[in-house]
């Protein structure tokens, strides 16, 4: 395929120059033919060929540390993918420990974005990362793949990804293993790596944490003992709930549990789950059914995690267990979760074989466990992140609709409008087994958390949750935003139940510093 000359129209772009050519296509510089400052990479390739970057290009990706394809476009027997380029990008170097680390959570965030999108990178390498003005972009998504969240293969995939960018950072770093003579930041460095070549890491969150926590680690001259720094947020939380302007009776129901203790040295570890479910049952009382959700959820939790803490001050120093790292932490949580929401539905089941009639719940939980956060899922209710100005939905809904536009056989604008629209095929009292989406979520200060009914996100626009969750104006505290959220529900017809638990995610108050009272935080 012969490539086209500098100045050459591509449907809304012009050709500055060319990049490359060879047997595979073509690739250019261009810019629009509107003008401005902006810059656009263009890959050229037969019409023929089937690429997957070009059903990403679809999807609307947006993520200020990801470099993805904004437009693709078939003319003639050529097809163009479009993606915009920062200005003044450079291909990666080796960077300073401390700047890989840095540089790496920014990607990690990225890429924990791009899998909450359903898409695995498959090609997470220093190759596939530029290094802008504004800080590091990922890029390389030629051979990305879109997944069905929770299913085995976005697992295993989403895994890969995972442990590839700790094994990126081991290389950006220059640090092959965890040498013990080295210094702090190299050995923890290293253990990232060692646990990225062990294929060890189960999730992106897990190694943004571990990247976190590396960094705490040069804040930590002083600190007595083995105790591992903690990451300096807390969480603050708002709910608001409604039964709305058509339905007699309200099956939404939430729950929040929270357990913080602090020691001599002002360290936090904190135990914080919150949970919102959506009855379903109608006259069979769906209510029923979301209340034993949130229950047994925040049962094992206290269970499996919140009564271990206590209890490790029941034992002598000597005898104090060390404290759990993220692969640990994170199997800890994912264990209590999925035996909360199995023993509801198990609960559910035994409840439509006795009653004789369906009853069944969404169910969608946050759980944050001394600075890492694990989300639990089953249903169409929602879990949202805003961090810095981006909202995220985090879950994908187990119905018919939102399978139909995963497979591309509807288009999402239509998904109003379906008649199955309301129909699930997954949720806590169906069947006897239950599949649960865990979903590892990042955390950083000013980070935003939504759960949400369906009835609260199908009636209000996600551009209006997005302005909601950012307002940060005096008097906005979580739960007048929940309140507003649930309040704009009603006002766009209150056809269901509406719920909203808002969890700002806020800086810790620092050891040593005046204390302070902060109502409704942990």
């Amino acid at each position: 395929m012969p490539p086209l000359p500098a100045a050459a129209a591509i449907g809304g772009y012009v050709i500055d120059r060319l990049l490359s050519s060879g047997p595979n296509g073509n690739s250019y510089l261009a810019h629009t033919r509107a003008g401005g400052s902006g810059t656009y990479h263009i890959s050229e390739y037969p019409a023929s060929e089937e690429r997957p970057i070009a059903a990403l290009a679809k999807l609307r990706l947006e993520h200020p540390a990801l470099l993805a394809p904004r437009e693709a476009l078939a003319l003639g027997e050529r097809a163009y993918i479009i993606t915009a380029l920062p200005q003044q990008a450079q291909p990666i170097g080796a960077l300073p420990p401390l700047e890989a680390l840095r540089q790496i959570i920014t990607i990690g965030e990225a890429l924990a974005y791009l899998h909450s999108q359903g898409v695995a990178h498959l090609r997470v390498q220093p190759a596939s990362i530029v290094l802008a003005p504004g800080g590091a972009c990922l890029c390389g998504l030629e051979d990305a793949q879109m997944v069905r969240i929770g299913g085995d293969d976005a697992r295993l995939l989403f895994e890969r990804d995972a442990n590839f960018l700790a094994l990126t950072l081991g290389a950006l770093a220059g640090i092959d293993q965890a040498r013990e003579n080295s210094g702090v930041l190299a050995r923890a460095i290293g253990k990232i790596r060692e646990h990225g070549s062990s294929h060890s890491y189960q999730s992106v969150a897990q190694v943004i944490v571990d990247c976190q926590q590396a960094l705490g680690t040069l804040q930590a001259s002083g600190r007595p003992g083995n105790q591992s720094p903690t990451l300096a947020f807390t969480a603050l939380a708002g709910h608001a709930t409604s039964v709305g302007r058509v339905r007699t009776n309200n099956e939404d129901a939430l729950g929040e549990l929270a357990l913080k203790t602090i020691d001599g040295q002002g360290q936090p570890i904190l135990i914080a789950c919150f949970v919102v479910a959506d009855g379903m049952g109608g006259e069979a009382r769906g209510e029923i059914a979301s209340q034993i959700a949130i229950r047994s959820v925040l049962d094992q939790v206290t269970r499996r995690l919140a009564l271990p803490l206590l209890q490790w001050s029941e034992v002598s120093e000597a005898e104090e267990p060390a404290a759990p790292d993220a692969l640990e932490r994170e199997q800890r949580m994912r264990e209590a979760l999925v035996e909360g929401f199995r023993t509801a539905n198990r609960q559910i089941r035994t409840l439509v074989h006795t009653q004789g009639r369906g009853i069944g719940t969404t169910a969608t939980a946050l759980l944050i466990f001394d600075g890492q956060a694990l989300i639990a899922h089953v249903g169409d209710s929602r879990a949202y992140r805003l961090n810095r100005g981006v909202l995220t939905v985090l879950t994908e809904d187990h119905s018919y609709v939102q399978r139909l536009i995963r497979l591309g056989q509807i288009d999402p604008a239509d998904q109003a409008s379906h008649p199955r629209r309301n129909a699930l095929y997954r949720a806590l009292g169906q069947q006897d087994e239950l599949e649960v989406d865990l979903i590892g979520c990042p955390l950083e200060v000013g980070d935003c958390l939504l759960l949400c009914s369906d009835g609260l996100w199908d009636a209000v626009a996600e551009s209006t949750i997005a302005s909601l969750l950012a307002d940060s104006r005096d008097g906005a505290t979580a739960a007048a935003r929940a309140a507003r959220l649930v309040a704009l529900a009603d006002e766009a017809g209150g056809k269901d139940n509406s719920t909203a638990l808002l969890i700002e995610i806020i800086a810790e108050s620092p050891p040593g510093s005046p204390a302070r009272a902060a109502s409704g935080s942990w």
